[in-house]
């Protein structure tokens, strides 16, 4: 919207009934709303009617804000409550614990933020998949030509065009104009599954409205974008002089190739429509993506796509929203920028969507400012005690938060960490070939844990053995083993390795690490072992689940309790039948 126009709209919103919020937010808002509604004149815009919707976003982000404030301030007194009341001579363990987990035998001990990060993690992952064999279309998916990918892409769109409200009352449905039935199978699952996972955001206190392909979006390799110049074979890029002083000339060649590519796809309007400066919004956007911060968990207001508020939108931390015209620009740009094919780019962004989900159950909507106040309020009462509050310092948990918050993900040193991969990579597999012969002490391991539950150190090794021997489980066993969480090594390969452990490996070499340890078996024994271990506490923990809670063995309510799990949870047995509570 030109500044003559944002002149007429202040000069209307004078005249109209709205007051009592800020010029400025109302009028950063209604460049938005326009930018939504698609409004091409300033003459088309109702400025009462509009600033009114406004003002409802206005007002609803005010009280998303306050149940925000209140939930967070309910999770952090619980956490000092339970740092003080199960870690009173050690409340550093403590503050451990809620991070990464203890190995102490308290209460909640491994109810950490990592646990809940991993369980959601895999919960969406595995869900998907199922939801897409249920349908009969999960060998399509997976096996999808780049024709199909792009089709199924353009379905996912437009079935988000939502009809206007006076058509979906008239019974009209966004209208769809693929013929394959299994492409919009999978296109409508894909969209439905995008929406629920926005939806539990949104639960969790992010404000993130309607945005079609919201997992997929999140897609950016740091590698490509780093090289968009080579990506486009573009070496002769004509560089802003603006930035010589600040970026070396390579950077400026690579930030300008990047930028001259993606600009052609965007919906300027609706992508600028909360910023002044499209310069500086797409430097800001091309430094986050380069540096891979768009993996970080770091609450509600920053998640991915999340309106921003007047305190947050020229932020620093807040995730910059690229909005592409239409399915087949995104896919344009995906191919050249995003990490992988559409089954990837997918996996990749629920895996992202599930460490928010998990860190935000845990620390609340911003969980390093929680944790920190946790912190302080734990070393105050330790100083009140006569005790010696440094051992609670803020140093010697960020590594911890580092990594449940996704900053280790970064990159800073570009080139120092794609090598330091390659040379870690090089080193594992010229040591590890004869891994398999080392691993069997997992045997032993598996023993123990099942005696740590309550059963026999022996019939646990015996156990693990006749996992192994079982050379390929039943169809039933490997769904139940995904839907208690179950995630093949290979699978995480495919679908995150390269993008969530923080070794930032390039695609070629990640498969070159995944085809040596698929063929020097270990691979297989880690994956088999895992599920075997899954299936067997599960059939042990179903088989207690017409027990009082107090009717368990010690072990087993140990460790149940490790985990949160207790008669109180579970009210008239562990499988929590009966009353709510």
């Amino acid at each position: 919207m030109a500044d003559k126009c944002l002149l007429r709209v202040e000069e209307l919103l004078k005249k109209s009934s709205i007051g009592f919020v800020e010029k400025d937010e109302i009028l950063n808002q209604i460049k938005i709303a326009q930018a939504e509604l698609k409004l091409s004149s300033i003459d088309e815009i109702n400025v009462d009617k509009i600033a009114k919707d406004v003002q409802a976003q206005i007002v609803l982000q005010r009280k998303i804000n306050k149940r925000n404030a209140i939930e967070d301030e309910i999770k952090g007194r619980e956490l000092v409550d339970y740092v003080l009341d199960e870690f009173p001579d050690n409340p550093q363990e403590g503050l451990t614990a809620i991070l990464v987990g203890s190995t102490d035998q308290k209460k909640g001990a491994r109810a950490s933020a990592a646990v809940q990060q991993h369980a959601a993690v895999n919960q969406l992952i595995n869900g998907f998949p199922k939801k897409l064999r249920d349908a009969g279309v999960e060998k399509l998916f997976a096996n999808a030509d780049k024709n199909t990918q792009r089709r199924i892409t353009k379905t996912m769109y437009e079935l988000a065009q939502q009809p206007t409200k006076a058509e979906a009352e008239a019974g009209v449905k966004p209208k769809v104009t693929e013929k394959n039935a299994d492409i919009v199978k999978i296109a409508t699952i894909m969209h439905e599954y995008s929406e629920m996972v926005r939806q539990q955001l949104n639960d969790r206190g992010a404000n993130i409205p309607k945005l079609w392909g919201y997992v997929v979006r999140q897609s950016h390799d740091p590698y490509l974008v780093r090289d968009a110049a080579k990506v486009l074979g573009k070496q002769d890029v004509p560089t802003d002089p603006a930035l010589a002083n600040k970026y070396d000339q390579n950077y400026n060649k690579n930030f300008s190739a990047w930028k001259d590519f993606v600009m052609d796809k965007l919906d300027k309007d609706r992508t600028f429509a909360d910023t002044d400066n499209v310069d500086e919004f797409m430097l800001f956007a091309y430094n986050s993506l380069v540096r891979n911060e768009s993996l970080k968990s770091n609450g509600a207001e920053f998640t991915f796509g999340a309106r921003p508020t007047k305190n947050v939108a020229k932020s620093a931390e807040m995730k910059r929203v690229l909005h592409f015209k239409d399915a087949d620009s995104w896919f344009d740009y995906n191919e050249m920028f995003g990490v992988g094919n559409l089954n990837e780019s997918f996996f990749s962004g629920l895996t992202t969507a599930g460490r928010n989900i998990g860190i935000m159950d845990t620390l609340g909507t911003k969980p390093a400012q929680n944790f920190e106040k946790i912190r302080k309020a734990v070393a105050t009462r330790m100083a009140q005690q006569g005790k010696d509050s440094g051992k609670v310092s803020s140093g010697q948990y960020k590594k911890y938060m580092d990594v449940i918050d996704g900053t280790i993900y970064s990159v800073e040193g570009f080139a120092l960490a794609r090598w330091s991969a390659i040379a870690r990579t090089v080193a594992s597999t010229a040591k590890l070939g004869g891994a398999v012969i080392s691993a069997a002490s997992d045997l032993a391991q598996y023993g123990a844990e099942m005696r740590y539950q309550g059963r026999g150190f022996l019939s646990g090794m015996a156990e693990a053995l006749g996992s192994l021997f079982q050379l390929k489980s039943s169809k039933d066993k490997k769904e139940i083993a995904e839907a208690l969480g179950f995630m093949a090594d290979n699978t995480i390969y495919d679908i995150s390795g390269r993008f969530q452990v923080g070794d930032n490996l390039s695609k070629g070499w990640t498969n070159v690490q995944r085809t040596f340890f698929k063929y020097n078996l270990l691979s297989w024994w880690t994956n088999t072992l895992k599920e075997g271990a899954m299936l067997s506490m599960a059939n042990y923990f179903a088989k207690q689940k017409n027990l009082q809670f107090d009717q368990l063995n010690p072990s087993l309510k140990n460790l149940f309790n490790q985990y949160n799990i207790d008669a109180v949870l579970g009210c008239d047995s562990i499988s929590g039948h009966g009353k709510v509570c």
